[in-house]
């Protein structure tokens, strides 16, 4: 009916990583390296990681998940066993949102004990926007008491029970207040992979499992799917729907085993698409463009704009610009936006000054003052909305050699469509390094954007001495670690470098 896919949502699955399986190689899934987790991600010895992965990313002829198109993120946290601490919860949320820019966080894991730290760190994500999806837990047997299992314990989080293929409770399925929803949890096939005695490889298979591991993901798929095709919608506002249209025989409002009811996709996305931009958490944009002289005659239809997603590039509107103001367009409170000027031949004279509404707040960019001799190459973006900077670390190291001044470097933000370098350097060092020194920079930058780090050496033989040498890390990730760098190089780092 709507021909939802998860299309530009970015989903983080946190769980025992992800075995590279054939169903979901038609996927857009990566994953994080980073050393405060287990890597490398795509791996899964526990299997548990492909098992979830395959009931939302499967995209292939043969298994096809809830949210194929989605974007995937996965952050390994178990290696060859099941034991986890707060500390790697909250680390593997945070790479979530730092690494990924994660709409929806899934996991499918839990335990009984209650940690502050990441009670803490879920009420900051919900505060910025960010939903999160945990299992209920599977201690709803009489001789497991029923323990509560966090982080589905957690009122940032919405926690997922499970049902049986007839809608009935499934008997382990944990019952407590927290509980928000229930899905299919009881003999779910899904990917898996197996290990080969005699290869010593693993290969793709399927397995039928029970647990509300197995519901969570998909709460989570369809949180997706009503994301992709309403982004502006706020975190409250989706929840909302998928409790309200939950299905519960008994037309009662919730109870402690079913939540508010069995997750109802078509009937959440039909309340999602018929409120209104304001009901649904979102806010109108309209972008007026007025010339300096307001008698001047002009085409104001040659003006090229357009406005994008800054976190995936997904045109969120875009117009040749008409007279007076573009129509509204529905967005979000709580993602960034670039206002974009692809050409800017198109604006030179024909205006001067633009002003973007974002709900009842107007905008005035004074960057729109463009130079007489711009080309066609020539692009303006103006950043607006929820744009928090999320940093991450540059680190150099260099020892140089008996030749230290023939060693030049220095950071800077990078533009990868112009190939051009934007502003002044974070730092630079030319030609001025002693022989046989050592020199060492840190800088934090906006990981969001593109970082060019470039070493040149003027005698054109790096650095001649054993033991010496250059080692440039971005994130705790060595990306440059050696010597024998001839006349030089750049290094990029960050998310725009894609």
């Amino acid at each position: 009916k709507y021909y939802a896919t998860g299309r530009g949502v970015s989903v983080c699955i946190i769980d025992s990583g992800m075995h590279p399986h054939a169903d979901m190689k038609g996927a857009s899934m990566k994953g994080s390296s980073n050393p405060q987790v287990v890597s490398p991600w795509n791996e899964d010895y526990i299997q548990h990681g492909t098992f979830i992965g395959g009931i939302m990313a499967a995209n292939s002829d043969v298994f096809r998940g809830i949210a194929p198109d989605a974007n995937f993120f996965v952050v390994r946290v178990f290696h060859n066993s099941r034991r986890l601490f707060g500390s790697d919860l909250v680390a593997a949320a945070q790479l979530c949102r730092s690494e990924a820019r994660a709409d929806i966080i899934q996991i499918s894991l839990g335990g009984p004990k209650y940690n502050i730290e990441e009670d803490a760190y879920f009420e900051k994500l919900k505060r910025e926007g960010t939903l999160v999806v945990a299992s209920s837990g599977n201690t709803g047997r009489p001789n497991d008491g029923n323990v509560a299992n966090y982080p589905g314990n957690y009122s940032s989080v919405i926690s997922v029970g499970a049902v049986d293929e007839v809608g009935d409770l499934a008997v382990f399925s944990t019952r407590n207040d927290q509980v928000n929803l229930v899905a299919p949890g009881v003999r779910i096939l899904s990917t898996i992979s197996r290990f080969n005695e005699t290869t010593k490889e693993m290969y793709d298979s399927y397995a039928t499992w029970n647990g509300t591991s197995m519901s969570a993901p998909f709460v989570s798929g369809a949180l997706a799917l009503l994301l992709s095709n309403a982004p502006y919608a706020s975190r409250q506002f989706l929840t909302d729907a998928l409790q309200d249209t939950a299905y519960r025989a008994d037309n009662l409002t919730r109870d402690d085993g079913y939540g508010h009811g069995l997750l109802q996709v078509a009937d959440a996305m039909d309340y999602v698409l018929q409120a209104d931009c304001i009901t649904a958490g979102g806010q109108y944009l309209t972008l007026i463009t007025e010339p300096e002289d307001r008698n001047a005659t002009r085409d104001a239809t040659a003006i090229k704009w357009e406005v994008v997603d800054a976190r995936n590039g997904l045109p969120i509107t875009s117009s040749s610009m008409a007279v007076g103001s573009a129509p509204p367009t529905c967005i979000s409170t709580k993602r960034c936006y670039n206002l974009v000027f692809p050409d800017l031949t198109s604006v030179d004279e024909i205006s001067k000054t633009s002003l973007l509404m974002v709900g009842e707040e107007v905008l005035l960019f004074d960057e729109l003052e463009v130079q007489q001799d711009v080309t066609a190459e020539d692009r303006l973006i103006l950043e607006f909305g929820f744009c928090p900077v999320i940093n991450k670390t540059v680190d150099l190291l260099v020892l140089t050699d008996d030749y230290g001044s023939d060693i030049s470097y220095w950071l800077e933000e990078w533009d990868p469509k112009t190939r051009r370098t934007i502003g002044k350097p974070i730092f630079e060092v030319q030609n001025t390094l002693g022989d046989q020194a050592t020199a060492i920079e840190q800088a934090d930058v906006d990981s969001s954007k593109c970082w060019r780090l470039r070493i040149d050496d003027s005698w054109g033989d790096g650095i001649l001495d054993e033991g010496r040498g250059i080692r440039a890390s971005y994130n705790s990730i060595v990306y440059y670690e050696g010597r024998e760098f001839g006349s030089g190089g750049s290094i990029f780092f960050g998310d725009a470098c894609a």
